[in-house]
């Protein structure tokens, strides 16, 4: 019942997200899918020549409607959703955007007019230039800012998808042949001004704002207040529009309707993280929610990854049908969708973090020096004549990104505004999201040094990681379980060998004085590694805190820390076993003796591991060893136990069913008693020095035939 409470009260107090979101996804999966239906089929009827025009002049027009918009994007759905109980100034705020964007309209398009009488690289395609600005009637007439920053995303959804809707039937209906080429920008202007129109219904006649000539200051004022904005999305443009026109100029108009496709699925995964920013923007400039950004943050970058990740294997076929195997669309594609991982944290730390806070300065300086460092990689391009391999295109894409998102993580910690638990992202990322095999190559690398062989396993902690792969049965399962391993070892070695089991529970908090014995015991989980808990005396031990580190180990799980696969399924309890100790009163000595193919070959002793942790290593025959392994050799001399042999033997029954495992036994009161079993030491991470003794070591297992 809490936690549905708690999952109804979240609902409740993000209902305008939730809602702002679903609707913003509808439009958003409707235009992502759009393209990708008419793609292919364009590029049958028309050739990747002739389509590949449509795409460069459209690139062209881009910019037009930048110019048109002049950031009203941003600044008036922050102002609309800051002054949304105050009409009068909502009627201000909608009359001096389109009055500032009516007057660019009608300049640009004398601009335009001009352009295709004079140049004749317009002139060429005078009317494909003309009718491909008819779409600009969409950043005109279509006040999604208002819309936004009212929370009423379901006029822009619901609208969009009617006109779009219409535009693709006809689409189909009137585009034939090659000579109906025109009819694409004819039937994206009409379905524009259409949107345009109905937009106009809903917010002159149903929400009943008037329309103001405002005085000449109050424009001013908008036109000054934009112009960072503005100049932003200008210089976003260069590095984000430009390369089509370069990729038109240099390599050709096939290679721009490859780069398009490319662009197309990046945005894919792109788009989801705009669909959310937009719809939490109203929010954010209302309360300035830093926790709620980073959490979003990092819920973002992390969906991004997985999801890109996940669409490798089927990257090829999907390219393939959507351009009628057109050559060169995968490398493309592949390079361009490490794009959406970065933005997904660039975006929120732009929109939701600089922007909120008013930071247009540090907003449009972020992204001068942006399109600064994307213009430098151009001229490096040009130097060793590269403009024309969309490879480097698209290389430069991403560059330019993770150079962007560097600079407004830097300005927004120089701010204090947010800070970004990178080291856990990556953290998330190493343990959960990457492949097995990746993983262990990354971290065997990181711990040992040296770089993992797979194939040709050798050295003992090269042997580790192909085991943990390749060795997996029930039977390391069960073992590795320290409360179902007893079954096991009275079933080998006879239960006097074992310690006393004193409770055992699936609950932390069943774990309370009354439940235990008078004497000492030692509490751990039966899953987990390193942390346990003595009581010698329950009425002054911290049930409280014993119980609140227990429900914490009870959460976790050892598997994704070194792919140990055995950990992975264990059902997770806590175990309190009788505390043994030595004639001293102490922990008795943890003899840990490594086991290869059935036989004992070393054996190693941890020295004050609570304190200044060493290590000492022996052969079967007590002699010690020349290296360190993990830890700093011990200088302390330690007898030959009296039990060595009996202790050999015990491990050696114990180990038969394995290729390698470690068996720890305790000798307490010149008694013998079972500790666990361990099957990859260390997780096969842990260095020897000198690294030659990895080698020797490993020479000692035998894996598998045909390893």
């Amino acid at each position: 019942m809490n936690l549905r409470r708690t999952i109804q009260d979240k609902v409740a107090r993000n209902k305008k997200i939730i809602e702002n979101f679903s609707y913003l996804s509808m439009l958003q999966i409707f235009n992502m899918l759009l393209p990708f239906i008419t793609y292919p089929y364009l590029i049958r009827v028309l050739g990747t020549e002739l389509y590949g025009s449509i795409v460069f002049v459209q690139a062209v027009i881009a910019y037009f409607s930048i110019i048109i918009n002049y950031g009203f994007e941003a600044s008036a759905t922050k102002d609309i959703s800051v002054h949304r109980d105050n009409k009068a100034k909502i009627a201000e705020i909608v009359s001096s955007a389109y009055i500032i964007k009516g007057a660019l309209w009608l300049a640009l398009l004398l601009i335009l007019l001009a352009s295709v009488n004079v140049f004749p690289g317009f002139r060429a395609y005078k009317l494909l230039y003309l009718f491909t600005f008819l779409a600009t009637f969409y950043e005109l007439l279509f006040p999604v800012w208002y819309f936004q920053g009212l929370e009423k995303m379901r006029y822009i959804t619901l609208i969009n998808l009617l006109v779009k809707s219409i535009s693709l039937v006809a689409i189909f209906i009137f585009i034939r042949q090659k000579e109906d080429y025109l009819f694409v920008p004819l039937l994206n202007g009409a379905g524009a001004f259409l949107g345009g129109v109905i937009a106009w219904y809903f917010v002159f006649i149903k929400d009943k704002i008037a329309f103001l000539w405002p005085s000449f200051s109050t424009i001013k004022w908008y036109l000054k207040d934009n112009l960072p904005i503005f100049f932003s999305n200008i210089i976003v443009a260069v590095k984000d529009k430009f390369n089509v026109i370069l990729i038109g100029s240099f390599a050709g108009m096939q290679e721009v309707a490859i780069y398009d496709l490319g662009v197309k699925v990046m945005n894919v995964f792109i788009q989801p993280n705009m669909i959310a920013n937009s719809a939490i923007f109203p929010r954010m400039a209302r309360e300035k929610n830093i926790p709620f950004i980073r959490k979003f943050i990092t819920v973002s970058f992390l969906l991004t990854l997985s999801a890109v990740i996940l669409s490798q294997p089927f990257l090829p076929y999907v390219l393939d049908f959507l351009s009628n195997n057109l050559e060169g669309t995968t490398r493309v594609t592949r390079i361009l969708l490490l794009s959406p991982v970065i933005v997904s944290v660039s975006v929120a730390l732009a929109r939701n973090v600089l922007l909120t806070f008013n930071q247009y300065r540090y907003f449009f300086l972020s992204n001068v020096y942006t399109t600064v460092f994307y213009l430098v990689l151009l001229v490096f391009m040009y130097c060793f004549s590269l403009l024309n391999n969309i490879l480097w295109f698209a290389a430069i894409t991403v560059a330019t990104y993770l150079f962007e998102l560097i600079y407004k993580y830097y300005i927004c910690k120089k701010m204090k505004l947010i800070s970004i638990p990178f080291k856990r992202l990556y953290n998330i990322v190493l343990y959960r999201l990457l492949p097995e095999k990746t993983f262990l190559r990354i971290k065997f690398r990181e711990k040992t040094g040296y770089r993992l062989n797979l194939k040709n396993p050798a050295t003992f902690n090269e042997k580790m990681q192909w085991l943990k792969l390749h060795d997996r049965t029930v039977l390391h399962t069960l073992c590795a379980d320290k409360h179902a391993v007893r079954g096991y070892v009275t079933a080998m070695i006879g239960g006097e060998y074992l310690i006393p089991l004193v409770y055992s529970t699936e609950k932390a908090e069943e774990l309370t004085p009354e439940a235990l014995p008078d004497y000492p015991v030692i509490i751990k989980t039966n899953h987990s590694s390193g942390e346990v808990f003595i009581v010698r005396d329950k009425e002054t031990a911290d049930f409280p805190g014993i119980r609140k580190a227990l429900k914490r180990q009870l959460k976790s799980n050892l598997y994704p820390y070194g792919k140990e696969w055995q950990y992975k399924d264990i059902p997770p309890r806590i175990i309190v076993e009788q505390l043994m100790t030595d004639e001293q009163g102490d922990i008795p000595m943890d003899y840990k003796l490594h086991c290869f193919n059935g036989k004992v070959r070393m054996i190693h002793l941890d020295v004050d591991r609570f304190t200044r942790h060493t290590r000492i290593i022996y052969d079967e025959q007590w002699n010690v060893l020349p290296f360190s392994w993990g830890y700093e050799s011990s200088e302390k001399v330690i007898a030959k136990p009296l039990l060595l042999s009996r202790m050999i033997d015990i491990a050696e029954r114990l180990a038969f069913p394995f290729i390698y495992v470690r068996v720890d036994l305790y000798l307490a009161k010149g008694q013998l008693y079972f500790g666990e079993l361990t099957f990859h030491h260390g997780s096969g991470f842990e260095k020897f020095e000198p690294q030659v003794f990895d080698k020797i070591t490993g020479d000692l297992l035998t894996l598998p035939p045909g390893t």
